[in-house]
């Protein structure tokens, strides 16, 4: 029963304010936003010959620039938007605005009929996806805890993973089995799904109007926190300016500093100040190599398969399915092993073991029959590189996220009232964004300069700058 002189609570409070339904509802934004991010990889060669009308001597050159530059336009939103989300009492509002604009944009994209309109409507996109991903992330984070912050990370990698596979797959398939106009239908519905979901969430407030950060009711899965509201101030002390921004494993209350920042902070860089950590300089590279090389699958693959095994978008978007496949299988038990182990040997592992399967990806074609052996020894590569991502996934945004929990123990208050989330995300959505910005630009160049096999044998020496990246933060001596 409500207490006397309370205002009266909305319709499902309890549930639309707990972090479970919260966590849920922004890894369902990330699934949309990667879902339409990849919807259009397979097609687009068909896209641009058929109904753009332009010439097949232009399709990869094209489709690499239209890739690349969503990846371009991300990296140049992505300081501001931290930024803004950090001043910002309510992210979820904006989390709402961006989800209307990312259905704007795949109206043009979908009714596009010029190369214009295309890349018009990718750019609306792609400014709609870079708020869902970095404010969605710091949202994610602050309505975990810290003592759930990895459960919740496990279940947003899941749904990105199913967002990235089942985009070119439902595509595809809808593309040649049905129509033009029932494809992009299914895009509409992802959307307004999201968008019903999204405006239920309640965020939490501290007096005032001041967003808090710490979620009102835990988030335990398989528990009952999440179904228990207090209106009784928490158990644990309060949070003061000395609170790092991820607190440790032994320190369940979330980072939320109420003093405003110190004047001493307010001409220091906060990026500049992360990245000159080791871990986070490693974690950073390793994350744009990795981009690098998935980029540039998604720029080859389709043309590739159709020249040398006559194969159409449908198969491109099985292919990616399969590519995507291994890490929603294997992102929870891997997540255990990094917990356990640490992320050295698991992303050491992935990156040594990348670069022998990227040549291997080359041979069909070139050395290998396409007729005979060449389609199984492509697919059975492209699962395992699968597998090798898996192991690499999300160690740049940890280590970015460690740097700043180091940084707000080393100087208390830096990052101001409402916490440094969105900026701290904001720094390996660019270093990823950076890698999917060159991935398209090199691997079609080189594909047309030196050929597909030369194209994956050059980027299978990217995997080896990485274990060096991986001694500066962990040292073998």
């Amino acid at each position: 029963m409500a207490r006397s002189g309370r205002p009266h609570k909305p319709f499902g409070h309890r549930w639309r304010s707990s972090g479970l339904y919260i966590v849920t509802i922004v890894s369902v934004a990330l699934f949309s936003d990667n879902f339409l991010f990849s919807f259009i990889i397979p097609i687009l060669p068909e896209i641009l010959e058929g109904r753009l009308q332009q010439a097949a001597a232009r399709t990869q050159a094209l489709t690499s620039l239209i890739l690349s530059m969503n990846a371009l336009v991300s990296i140049v939103l992505a300081p501001l938007t931290g930024y803004l989300a950090d001043q910002l009492s309510s992210r979820n509002s904006l989390l709402i605005a961006a989800w209307v604009v990312n259905m704007l944009g795949t109206a043009v994209t979908a009714w596009s009929t010029t190369l214009t309109g295309l890349v018009i409507g990718r750019l609306i996109q792609t400014v709609a996806g870079s708020v869902i991903w970095i404010v969605g992330m710091a949202m994610l984070a602050s309505a975990a805890g810290a003592k759930h912050l990895g459960k919740a990370f496990g279940v947003a990698v899941l749904l990105v993973s199913a967002g990235l596979l089942t985009g070119p797959a439902v595509s595809a398939s809808l593309y040649k089995f049905v129509s033009y106009p029932i494809m992009w239908s299914s895009a509409f519905v992802v959307l307004l799904i999201g968008i019903a979901l999204q405006i239920l969430v309640i965020e939490h407030r501290r007096e005032g109007g001041e967003h808090e950060s710490r979620p009102a009711k835990t988030w335990s899965p398989g528990g009952d926190d999440d179904v228990e509201e207090r209106d009784e101030p928490p158990l644990s002390p309060p949070c003061n300016p000395s609170d790092p921004l991820l607190p440790s494993q032994t320190d369940t209350r979330s980072y939320h500093s109420t003093a405003p920042t110190p004047h001493r902070h307010e001409q220091e860089n906060i990026y500049w100040l992360i990245l000159r950590k080791k871990r986070v300089a490693a974690g950073l590279l390793g994350d744009t190599l990795l981009a690098v090389i998935i980029a540039s699958f998604e720029t080859t693959i389709p043309l590739h398969i159709k020249k040398v095994f006559a194969w159409d978008s449908f198969h491109a978007g099985l292919l990616f399915l399969l590519l995507q496949a291994p890490t929603l299988l294997l992102v929870v038990p891997v997540g255990w092993l990094k917990d356990k182990f640490g992320l050295r040997y698991p992303v050491s592992l992935g990156f040594v073991l990348l670069a022998p399967s990227l040549v291997l990806l080359g041979i069909p074609g070139q050395w290998v029959d396409p007729a005979h052996s060449g389609p199984v020894i492509y697919l059975v590569t492209l699962i395992a590189i699968g597998v090798w991502r898996t192991l690499i996934l999300g160690y740049g945004g940890v280590e970015v996220l460690n740097g700043a929990n180091d940084l707000a123990a080393e100087r208390p208050g830096i990052f101001g009232a409402n916490g440094g989330y969105s900026r701290t995300f904001s720094m390996s959505n660019i270093t990823w964004k950076g890698g999917m910005f060159l991935g398209p630009l090199l691997a079609g160049a080189l594909t047309e300069a030196v050929g597909y096999f030369y194209m994956n044998l050059s980027l299978g020496a990217l995997p080896c700058l990485s274990p060096s990246s991986v001694c500066l933060r962990y040292p073998v001596f």
